[in-house]
Formats: structure tokens, C-alpha cells, sequence
């Protein structure tokens, strides 16, 4: 079973970082190119510090915007501690 969570960095301005996320588990495997803002990096690294505290920690996270307003994508994870059983 391959579980993974990946960040990369493509490129960068005064305004924004492009990052992309792959993520992938037994179900699904998705791709996002997507612009961050300058501040964004850090804000998702202060959500996800000390995950997990204990087994009912969960923490979301978005990284992006969505809509047809906005350029790029976005990419919203849901990180749970625990495995739910199907």
C-alpha cells in the first residue's frame, strides 16, 4: 500500500510560489499545479507542526483557490490520524 503526500517547488515571484502536490493512496493518486501565496508556505507548515499530537488529532489544510477567478489550482487535504476500516 503506497501512501504518500508530495510537495514540490517550481518556481517563485514577489507574489506567489507554484508548487505542485501529488498525493496518492490505495484509492486515488491526483496531481495540482498551484500558486501559493508568499506567506502560504508558512501558514500550512504552522497547521501541520506537532501532527499528530494524539490518535484523534485531524488537521485540513488548502493550500491554492479555486474558481474560475483565480490562476491555478487548488488542493485541500483532510489529514487524519486514524485509519477508518471499509
Amino acid at each position: 500500500m503506497n501512501v504518500s503526500l508530495r510537495v514540490v517547488y517550481l518556481y517563485h515571484d514577489v507574489d506567489v510560489v507554484e508548487i505542485r502536490v501529488t498525493v496518492e493512496n490505495p484509492g486515488f493518486r491526483g496531481t495540482a499545479d498551484i500558486y501559493v501565496g508568499t506567506g502560504g508556505l508558512l501558514e500550512a507548515a504552522s497547521t501541520l507542526e506537532g501532527f499528530p499530537e494524539d490518535h484523534s488529532d485531524k488537521r485540513e489544510l488548502v493550500l491554492g483557490a479555486a474558481g474560475k477567478k483565480f490562476a491555478g489550482g487548488s488542493v485541500r487535504l483532510e489529514l487524519p490520524t486514524t485509519r477508518k476500516n471499509r
